[in-house]
């Protein structure tokens, strides 16, 4: 059916009519936007619908989360013509919606488990964001150079890290929370610098040595994200993770600059 064309008479009906009229129009052009595939102008639709209690805004605000997953899911076959935040923050967005219709209507069966298939793929959709960004930031970043930045940070987080510790002052938190975010950039940088030697390496002999230099970084990874949760929890404990991640960089660092 022409289903574009209802929308818009449902729009058009809404000219001069009371406000119950109009919020039932609405409806109506939103779930009709919806059926012709223009999940934009459904989301815009019910999304002045969803304040309340009643019927109509948990029904709106179930719909609103679906127009929002089904933009989500566009960001698949749009590829890298998208941009990397396209997908979660559309996901994020229709959790919010299912949680509006849940306080709605409490108890709303099909919002909560619409709620949890969202919950259940944003993680993995932050995941391949961060990544993406990343790799269009240092994507053409030679693995060297990035070892010089991964080694030159953790020293940094380190030598900071030594004097806040002692620390007593209220500022205390501020500058554990800074390191954190500083800890988490810093172990950031392994993702490209898993690409770029898998890139760079060449020969078979190359690739054993990528692989091997590779190997090394899960650990580092794993120590990393433990200093920058010590920080996050203003823990003196993660003065131990961040100088352990240290010494693990640079024998990778050492072999990255006799390896290239």
């Amino acid at each position: 059916g022409n289903y574009r064309g209802a929308a818009e008479a449902y729009r058009q009906a809404m000219a001069g009519a009371g406000k119950r009229l109009q919020d039932t129009c609405l409806f109506n052009a939103g779930c009709s936007f919806y059926r012709a595939g223009d999940y934009t102008e459904a989301a815009k639709a019910f999304s002045g619908l969803t304040e309340g209690q009643g019927a109509l805004a948990a029904d709106a605000g179930l719909n609103l989360g679906c127009a929002e997953f089904q933009l989500a899911g566009q960001a698949d076959k749009m590829g890298t013509n998208c941009p990397a935040d396209f997908k979660p923050e559309h996901l994020k967005k229709a959790g919010r919606a299912f949680q509006s219709a849940l306080r709605s209507r409490p108890g709303f069966e099909t919002a909560a488990a619409s709620l949890a298939v969202v919950t259940n793929s944003l993680p993995a959709a932050l995941t391949e964001a961060r990544i993406r960004k990343l790799m269009e930031q240092h994507g053409q970043t030679p693995p060297g150079r990035l070892a010089d930045m991964l080694l030159e940070g953790q020293r940094g987080i380190v030598r900071d890290l030594d004097r806040e510790a002692t620390n007593a002052a209220p500022s205390r938190i501020d500058r554990f929370e800074g390191l954190a975010g500083r800890q988490r950039d810093c172990a950031d940088l392994i993702v490209p610098l898993r690409a770029a030697l898998s890139a760079a390496a060449g020969d078979q002999r190359q690739q054993q040595q990528a692989a091997q230099v590779a190997g090394g970084l899960d650990g580092i990874e794993k120590t990393m994200n433990e200093s920058r949760e010590l920080l996050r929890n203003i823990d003196n404990a993660a003065v131990r993770s961040a100088k352990a991640a240290e010494r693990g960089i640079y024998p990778v660092w050492k072999a990255i600059a006799d390896y290239g």
